[in-house]
């Protein structure tokens, strides 16, 4: 079965593409919540969120955080992965997920 997202993070220069739902980002980051209402008029059309400042793997991490409450050690292969998770973490709002990646 294919997921259908109604929320894309276009994230990174090479805007890479993050499926993922509305209701769960809303749930889990105020920030993130803050930028879905601002820019959504349409609940029934697809959300486009442009991130080009963010590391598309690091952004790829909290989504799946967002789902999942976890992290896996694949998810965080370098130092510097870690870092910029964690400065992800703090902009958007997931201390839980920076403590983890410490």
């Amino acid at each position: 079965a294919t997921v259908r997202y109604d929320c894309s993070l276009i994230v990174g220069e090479k805007r890479i593409a993050i499926g993922c739902h509305r209701a769960i980002l809303q749930a889990r980051s105020e920030v993130l919540k803050d930028m879905i209402t601002s820019q959504s008029s349409n609940v029934n059309a697809d959300l486009e969120i442009y991130l080009p400042e963010e590391d598309a793997e690091a952004m790829n991490a909290i989504v799946q955080y967002s789902y999942t409450n976890t992290i896996s050690t694949h998810q965080v292969s370098t130092p510097e992965l870690a870092g910029e998770i964690l400065l992800a973490t703090k902009k958007f709002g997931f201390p839980e997920l920076g403590i983890l990646c410490k």
